[in-house]
Formats: structure tokens, C-alpha cells, sequence
């Protein structure tokens, strides 16, 4: 990566200094992150039964400049797991959102708590999923909006990548923004590959961008100084630098949706496949610093090794490891929080 203090707000503090600069000491990891490891939930498909193993770290970023017992930034991340999910037994809802702007945190938690419980209330979840997953989404933006969420969404919002596990080996899938959802297959040889489920929606994709141009936004790189562009493309107004979001889809963000920014989810079925071992669910914070082969191969490494899962679980370790990453990248970086949530699939 650049030189670039990596953030989904533009007026976050962005600073470069010299590599002569004196360091002081840093937090190596977040304080403490959030770790849930569930009983398995065992479902009967095709009169064959699946036994699905939950594990889910919200592990919090932090900034390399700030000393060792200070207060560190807001973790903005949220992750969810929902069994039993709309009074079916055979359901599971998994969910990460991830927070940016001011009310962040208020915005995913908000979205981790009101997206869930409106699809389950929908008629069209067991006739026309995807048609309640587009409802639900464009409830909540206008809940976050209108001002019903109880706080400022004009610049802040979050990402929303969510699944219904349904009880016919399916995943239902929907995304907005720039987390993302991966499968871990193993081929015949027992080779493990990740494979995207989701895509990212990036400002640069020719229909997202045709889209908010359209709509009077523009597109581009963060100007710094003059001439000197960096960082991921972002939204902005045509004659302003702001809002700067760096995806084209989001929850909240109400001065991004009025140039195009939208919050509808893209929707998937995945049929699970007999080879796939896991399901992973992430932030972004993983994805800046992993492809998905990368952090499939890597987990499944893990897994395998039991004295490293007696000591603790593959997502608190992956997301630990995405932030060491995060570290080496640059001397002036804030590590993004890190939200990773994995399902292994055991028939």
C-alpha cells in the first residue's frame, strides 16, 4: 500500500512523516476483542445431517501513534449470529457490519439489530427472499435517515454483509458495501481455495460509477495536496471534497445516497457443496491486508492444528494476524477493526 493512512472518512487525521521520526511505544494489538464461540447446529438436508460450527471475533483497531494505555479509537465493527432465526430451527442469520464516519458504531449496531429483526418479520422472506432482503435494506437507509435511528447519519453508515442459512444446505446472501462473504472449498487433493460469494461495491465498477455520476457525484482518489492524489477512489460531491466514501453502496450516509450512493444488496444463493469446509464472513479490516485464498488457506491451516485452536479460536487468531499485518504496512497507520465470523460445515 501507499503511503496512506487508511480511512472511509476523508476528514479522519491523515499524516505522513518521516521514517527518521523517533516511534514511541504502541499498542501491538487491539485491548481486547469480542469472541464468541457457539454449540454446533445440527440440520438435517437431503435426509443427511450437517453439523455448523460458529465462531465470531470483533477484534478492535487501533492507532500506532497512540501510547500503550491510552484511549484508543471506537470500534465501529459489529458481527452477528442469530440460531433458531424467524421460528425456524433450521435457520441461522450471520451477519457483519461495518461501521465509518462519526456514529459508526451507532449505525452498525443500529443495522446489526434492526436489519435481522425486519427480515423476520417480512411476508416475502420464505416467497420472494430477495425481493425482502431489497425491503428491509431500503427500511432501514430510511430509518437511519429520517432520523428514527436517534442520531446523525449525513456522513456516517455502514457496510452489511448478511446471510440466511437456510435448512436446505443454501446460504441466502446479501451485500452492501465492501465486507465480504467467501466460501473454503477443498479440491481433490485436499487443496483448499477461497472463493468469493460476495462482490465488493467499489465506486470504480463501470454501473456503480455510471450510476453516481448520473446522479451529480463524481469519482476519484483523495487530493492531499495539489496534484498529489492517494488512497482507494472515493464519492464526492462534483464541486466538493466530501463525503469521500469509498464504496457505492452503504446504510446511512445520507449525503452520499443524494449523489447516487444506494442501499440496495446485491443478492446470492449458494448451494453448499460437499468440498466446502467453511464459510467466512468478514470485514474489511481482513480484506485490505488478505485475498480470499489467502485467508481461506490460512484458516484451514489452523484448523488443523490443535494445539493453536486449544489456545484459541481461527477467527480471534486471523483477525489478529490481519492486524500484525496492518502494522507492518505503514509507520503512521490506524489499524481498521476486524470483524471475522466463520461457519465450519461438518456433515
Amino acid at each position: 500500500m501507499a503511503a496512506f493512512v487508511r480511512s472511509k472518512n476523508p476528514n479522519a487525521r491523515e499524516k505522513r512523516k518521516s521514517l527518521t521520526a523517533p516511534k514511541q511505544k504502541v499498542t501491538p494489538f487491539p485491548p481486547k476483542a469480542d469472541v464468541s464461540v457457539l454449540p454446533p447446529t445440527l440440520v438435517m438436508t437431503n435426509k443427511q445431517a450437517v453439523r455448523y460450527y460458529f465462531e465470531l471475533t470483533v477484534s478492535p483497531g487501533f492507532d500506532l501513534e497512540i501510547p500503550t494505555g491510552q484511549k484508543q479509537k471506537e470500534c465501529q465493527d459489529e458481527g452477528i449470529v442469530i440460531r433458531r432465526y424467524a421460528g425456524d430451527q433450521g435457520q441461522v442469520f450471520l451477519g457483519v457490519f461495518d461501521g465509518h464516519g462519526v456514529n459508526g458504531l451507532l449505525a452498525s449496531k443500529f443495522t446489526g439489530e434492526t436489519l435481522p429483526a425486519l427480515l423476520a418479520q417480512n411476508d416475502f422472506l420464505r416467497t420472494n427472499w430477495q425481493e425482502a432482503y431489497v425491503q428491509v435494506c431500503r427500511e432501514v437507509g430510511r430509518l437511519m435517515l429520517s432520523g428514527a435511528c436517534g442520531f446523525d447519519c449525513q456522513f456516517s453508515g455502514t457496510t452489511a454483509v448478511f446471510g440466511v442459512l437456510t435448512g436446505r444446505n443454501s446460504v441466502l446472501l446479501g451485500n452492501v458495501g465492501d465486507s465480504r462473504a467467501v466460501v473454503g472449498r477443498a479440491d481433490a487433493n485436499g487443496q483448499m481455495t477461497g472463493v468469493d460469494l460476495t462482490e465488493d461495491d467499489k465506486p470504480t465498477d463501470a454501473p456503480e460509477r455510471a450510476r453516481i455520476e448520473s446522479s451529480g457525484g463524481r469519482v476519484a482518489q483523495m487530493e492531499y495536496d495539489p496534484g498529489d492524489f492517494d488512497g482507494p477512489f472515493r464519492v464526492f460531491l462534483r464541486e466538493a471534497n466530501i463525503p469521500g466514501l469509498a464504496m457505492s453502496r452503504s446504510l446511512g450516509d445520507g449525503l452520499a445516497e443524494s449523489v447516487g450512493v444506494i442501499t440496495d444488496p446485491t443478492c446470492s444463493e449458494y448451494y453448499i457443496r460437499p468440498e466446502d469446509k467453511f464459510l467466512l464472513f468478514a470485514s474489511d479490516g481482513l480484506w485490505e491486508v488478505f485475498t480470499s485464498d489467502e485467508a481461506c488457506k490460512w484458516a484451514e491451516a489452523y484448523f488443523k492444528d490443535r494445539e493453536k485452536m486449544a489456545k484459541m479460536p481461527c477467527t480471534q487468531a486471523l483477525a489478529e494476524e490481519a492486524q500484525r499485518r496492518w502494522t507492518r504496512m505503514d509507520e503512521d497507520c490506524v489499524v481498521d477493526d476486524t470483524t471475522v465470523l466463520i461457519v465450519r460445515i461438518r456433515s
